[in-house]
């Protein structure tokens, strides 16, 4: 779950708008797409990445990190 996202009441804290979430599925497709389309703008990816793509782009992060 993300810090701005009340899960008793289940909306979204936000300065401007609280959108009511009826389905829980949705919310996790939309933090999927938010997540996949970090990845890709991190690694500039323009086109879905591949299986063998992502191991690779893990594991250089992985040394990069440590």
């Amino acid at each position: 779950m993300a810090h701005w996202f009340d899960k008793e009441n289940g909306y979204y804290r936000d300065r401007v708008k609280r959108i009511l979430l009826k389905n829980s599925d949705h919310h996790k497709k939309r933090l999927e797409g938010i997540r996949s389309s970090l990845m890709r703008h991190r690694f500039g990816q323009t086109a879905q990445p591949t299986v063998t793509k992502e191991k690779q782009m893990s594991q250089t992060h992985r040394t990069h990190r440590l």
